[in-house]
């Protein structure tokens, strides 16, 4: 049983650090010899687990996306008004990037691998822009192309979890989310 244990905590390593050097360095900025350097694995180990960089990146885009997708539909099944669901939503992307902001950051990556998986999932874009349209439907928000504010606010922050990581910002997110609470809010047309 400790085999299997030492065997899954490699697999785990190897995949937070692909994402991490993924998310960071960019796909083809990062070899497998890399993510075996930064998991502290030998090359075989690597390919025990993973045949190819591409399937590793494809397992980890998959993750994350499915992970955003589900957060967004059960956000938007509840039967509260759209601007509580809207505010728990941001506050959930808001932990999830505290928790994991490479997962966030790497989710949006544009490379052929990433958008060769994406053609058969359901994509977070998707699910907001109809969380964004059951709004409107409802009378709860003005008339929008729901797409182009659901762009909008994935890209805000995605950049947001980029522009930290580089220390590009002047403060923290943590002292940055009322404001970026308010400006999402505002963008949707709540404000």
């Amino acid at each position: 049983m400790k085999k299997n244990f030492h065997i899954d905590s490699k697999r785990q390593d190897i995949i937070q650090a692909a994402t991490f050097l993924f998310a960071t360095k960019g796909i083809d900025g990062t070899s497998m010899k890399s993510i075996g350097k930064a998991a502290n694995v030998s090359d075989a180990a690597i390919y025990k687990h993973f045949a190819s960089k591409k399937e590793l990146l494809q397992l980890i885009y998959k993750k994350y996306n499915d992970y955003f997708t589900q957060m967004i539909d059960e956000i938007a099944q509840r039967k509260q008004p759209f601007r509580k669901s809207f505010q728990e939503l941001i506050q959930l992307f808001f932990e999830a990037y505290v928790a994991d902001q490479y997962g966030l950051m790497l989710l949006y990556q544009n490379h052929d691998y990433c958008t060769e998986i994406a053609i058969n999932l359901r994509l977070p874009l998707t699910a907001l822009s109809e969380f964004i349209q059951g709004g409107v439907d409802a009378g709860e928000l003005p008339e929008q192309n729901p797409e182009v504010t659901a762009t909008m606010i994935i890209g805000a922050l995605t950049r947001l979890a980029i522009f930290s990581e580089i220390r590009a910002l002047s403060a923290s997110l943590d002292s940055l989310f009322p404001d970026i609470h308010k400006r999402l809010l505002n963008l949707v047309g709540l404000l």
